[in-house]
């Protein structure tokens, strides 16, 4: 026997609040009674009874064969009365007419009235919920996870950590790598991984976020609203709940100036709520700029990454949006903008539509944001080591021993933070843009001032002047053209070329220390520096005085 009439009531002893407001209790009645649409028929019971079997034939007393019993058959269409004629034919019928414990948790027969508890089949695999969310296409959910990343196993042996890292820090991999120590991570409990291997993981799958018995996403615990850095954030709506785990696990500032000890080091990969709210990039000296993404969207994560695809056909329909978490179909290279359109107009169709306010990666044209963005990262690993590589060695950075080591480090980290966001600006366009500049820049000797664009091009006095031992020198580039900054001496030889390089548009600043090209320092004196471009050339004075 599967079941008996005892048995529904003995699981609702344990979580009667939230399951009685569920879909999984209510789908049934709402179905025959009309409220999901006039297509709702017998073929919808085998997911939303109890016990009612794919096999027609089969006698497992479930709600087909109770209901059969009972005499009581479904007519075509629904409609409000026909709950009220099941519970007058049978009112024991009612117990099996929903998504009850059984259907998760196996035969009640089995562990109730004496029987083996631990028969209770509880797992978090998500082929349980496949069952019945595995029916394209109405019932595509199941698929559209095949298509995440989510449904990728990732395991390593270091997930199994000794007994003083079973906590809930960024630092615990378990946390956010296993269905069950997420699970237990919203619960505020710790998961007890010593002695793990591969076989107790388990992937991040429909419970994992979804508490099955409410049909509600889980809360997200008090602990998950700060950042590495110690940042508290309160944006992101029902987004919050991927923010948990899609987060750096490291702060910026002491992390970066560490020694750079394997390819692993950095931020840590999944950095998208970092950038999304301007936060945790390694700065030098001044704080980054942000866009205002994190506000306009509401639903952080959510609003973007899950809203529904309006293809009706197989090409990108569960390959993008809701459960598949993408914005990309790499097989098709559809882009999945449809949630943008509410803010930026329906002429958006894909992520090329959003044009760059200027020549950031100063290529001579004004681009895509994405384009500008990836501009940027191939110039700032042309600057890390090895220099005028595209490919960034973490060796030669490890390795490196100049006087800028420290700023090359935070340069390092500012490159895998915006390569482990992987939107290309969409995120955060102002910070990520920002903090690409600066990052190659400082690398060439110049620094940026701040990301506004200039109308005209300018070369300011140096400052201070007479100086000794150093000066700083701002200049202004209005769009993006090649640049030479040069210091002469009385007599007009070159002394040192500080810039001779494509620039794009912002305000500069360098610093002259007194050295010539060979890196002696020269005498005190009158020296000149000048500017020269295609559009523009000035010269000025200063004093060098000891």
């Amino acid at each position: 026997m599967f079941l008996n009439d005892f048995e529904g009531a003995f699981c609702l002893v344990k979580i009667p609040d939230k399951w009685k407001t569920s879909g999984h209790a209510n789908h049934f009645k709402s179905g025959i009674n009309g409220l999901l649409g006039s297509y709702y028929g017998s073929s919808c019971f085998k997911c939303h009874t109890v016990g009612y079997d794919h096999n027609s034939v089969a006698a497992n007393d479930g709600f087909d064969d109770r209901a059969t019993a009972a005499g009581w058959t479904f007519f075509s269409p629904p409609g409000p009365t026909k709950w009220d004629s099941l519970k007058a034919k049978s009112a024991a019928l009612t117990q099996f007419a929903s998504i009850g414990c059984e259907n998760c948790h196996g035969p009640g027969s089995e562990h109730t009235m004496g029987g083996d508890k631990a028969k209770i089949n509880i797992s978090l695999n998500a082929g349980v919920c496949g069952q019945c969310h595995d029916e394209p296409w109405r019932h595509n959910r199941y698929a559209q996870w095949e298509n995440s990343l989510h449904s990728h196993a990732v395991w390593s042996n270091s997930f199994a950590q000794g007994a003083t890292s079973q906590n809930n820090s960024l630092g615990n991999c378990i946390r956010c790598h296993d269905a069950q120590g997420f699970v237990n991570f919203t619960k505020g409990s710790t998961t007890n991984t010593t002695g793990w291997t591969e076989a107790r993981h388990q992937k991040i799958g429909c419970s994992t976020c979804h508490d099955p018995h409410s049909g509600h996403t889980r809360t997200t615990p008090a602990v998950a609203d700060t950042l590495a850095n110690g940042f508290k954030y309160t944006v992101g709506g029902k987004g919050m709940l991927c923010m948990s785990c899609h987060k750096a696990r490291r702060d910026a500032k002491t992390y970066a100036i560490t020694s750079v000890s394997s390819s692993h080091w950095g931020p840590h990969y999944s950095v998208e709520s970092d950038v999304l709210l301007g936060q945790n990039a390694a700065d030098f000296g001044t704080p980054f700029i942000s866009g205002n993404h994190k506000n306009a969207v509401k639903d952080g994560c959510v609003q973007c990454h899950m809203v529904a695809t309006v293809d009706t056909g197989n090409v990108n329909r569960d390959k993008v949006g809701q459960h598949s978490f993408r914005l990309l179909n790499e097989a098709t290279g559809f882009e999945h903008v449809e949630s943008c359109k509410d803010c930026h107009g329906s002429n958006i169709k894909s992520f090329k539509d959003f044009i760059a306010a200027a020549d950031f990666d100063g290529n001579g044209a004004i681009e895509d944001i994405q384009s500008e963005v990836k501009g940027l990262l191939k110039k700032l690993k042309k600057a890390l080591p090895p220099v005028g590589s595209e490919e960034v060695d973490w060796t030669k950075v490890r390795d490196y021993k100049g006087a800028d080591s420290l700023n090359m480090r935070k340069a390092y980290y500012n490159y895998k933070i915006m390569v482990d966001d992987n939107s290309y600006g969409m995120h955060n366009a102002k910070f990520s843009i920002d903090v690409l500049r600066k990052s190659a820049a400082i690398l060439t000797g110049v620094e940026f001032e701040n990301n506004d664009v200039p109308q005209t091009f300018e070369l300011s006095q140096n400052y201070p002047n007479p100086f000794n031992p150093s000066t700083e020198i701002k200049f202004s580039v209005a769009k993006s053209e090649n640049i030479k900054i040069a210091i002469y001496d009385a007599v007009g030889r070159v002394v040192k070329v500080m810039v001779n390089e494509m620039l794009s548009p912002g305000n500069y600043k360098l610093t002259w220390n007194g050295e010539n090209t060979n890196g002696s320092k020269v005498v005190s004196g009158i020296y000149f520096y000048r500017f020269e471009s295609s559009s523009f050339e000035a010269t000025k004075k200063m004093v060098l005085l000891k």
